[in-house]
């Protein structure tokens, strides 16, 4: 039934596509309103293996080169300076205008995604988090399912076991697929900190006594972010560990905000005034930590579409991954929220 589904979604934006009338649509909705567009990993499957991250928030570099083109030939792409004069200006911005931004700054942006940004001229801004550049680390969801997949291709009756207890699926060792551990990780999100830790530890502890087995879920270096930034791709802060806001205290949210600002401005020699909150999470507090830290933009992880009366320190965005923007015509019509 899904995939039924899909193929009517692809046959409409096909035919609305086609036929003249998105065009029609995009005028209206983006002549007063602009798209953000949210990436987070750009995937050659050909040079590197796919990597431990949710398909959530990935796009392969053939998908990835179809949409820049589609935006270049169909939008009119904008810089973050000329977003950031319109919000807080009010300096107009061209009909059908699209901003693209990246989260978390990985390894692959530079890789996979910079070349092709450059290919078809596209303004860019990365938001990274402090704690992960220029070092070997991990986001927490990323080593967890790295290690937990260790298990499941080693595929012998003890390994098995001992997944089906850490996913608590006791009856099922056998049966255990990918999906299940995704599962496993995605409920992890609403686990404290200190219990995400733990597993963590245990997990190396036991599984990594040979080292970690090979793996693409590596960071952007301070080489590769100024070599970015002088070709003309902004930068602009995601925190530091990229932990959520509003679990934290008053002091660890400012130390976050203000710490990740200062250093990225050391490292860039620019003013940074911009952040993508770490998983799209804030509430009033986060906001106003935000304000007194110095940023005047902050990005949110809502879906739709930016007019002038948002809140500039909750800015929608439209998040972009291999499945629901394979398609040409789909995914013009996702960046203007249609469909």
């Amino acid at each position: 039934m899904r995939k039924i589904l899909k193929t009517i979604k692809i046959l409409l934006a096909r035919g609305l596509f086609h036929s003249g009338l998105w065009a029609v649509f995009a005028r209206r909705r983006l002549g007063d309103q602009a798209v953000v567009l949210t990436y987070h990993r750009v995937i050659d499957e050909q040079r590197r293996p796919r990597p431990d991250s949710n398909p959530g928030i990935i796009v392969s570099a053939d998908t990835f080169d179809m949409q820049m083109r589609a935006l270049r030939d169909h939008l009119n792409p904008v810089s973050l300076a000329d977003f950031h004069a319109h919000v807080e200006h009010g300096k107009p911005l061209p009909p059908k205008s699209c901003l693209v931004t990246f989260d978390d700054g990985w390894l692959d942006n530079y890789e996979v995604a910079f070349p092709i940004l450059q290919k078809y001229k596209i303004p860019a801004v990365v938001f990274i988090p402090l704690d992960y550049i220029d070092n070997n680390i991990m986001f927490w969801q990323e080593e967890m399912l790295m290690w937990l997949t260790t298990l499941l291709s080693a595929g012998d009756a003890d390994s098995l076991q001992r997944l089906a207890s850490l996913l608590n699926k006791h009856e099922s060792a056998a049966s255990i697929t990918i999906h299940d551990i995704r599962a496993h990780v995605v409920a992890m999100k609403d686990s404290s900190d200190d219990v995400i830790t733990e597993a963590l530890q245990s997990l190396r502890q036991e599984l990594g006594k040979n080292g970690e087995p090979a793996h693409y879920n590596r960071y952007l270096n301070w080489q590769q972010v100024k070599e970015m930034r002088t070709a003309g791709i902004d930068f602009a802060s995601h925190a530091l560990s990229h932990r959520i806001l509003c679990r934290m205290s008053d002091e660890r949210c400012r130390e976050e905000l203000q710490q990740s600002r200062t250093l990225l401005e050391q490292q860039l020699g620019e003013p940074v005034r911009a952040i993508a909150y770490p998983n799209g999470d804030h509430d009033e507090r986060v906001m106003r930590k935000t304000r007194e830290a110095g940023y005047t933009l902050a990005f949110a992880t809502t879906s739709g579409l930016y007019s002038q009366a948002d809140e500039p320190l909750s800015i929608p965005r439209m998040n972009v991954h291999e499945n629901n923007s394979r398609d040409k015509a789909l995914f013009l019509c996702a960046t203007i929220n249609l469909l």
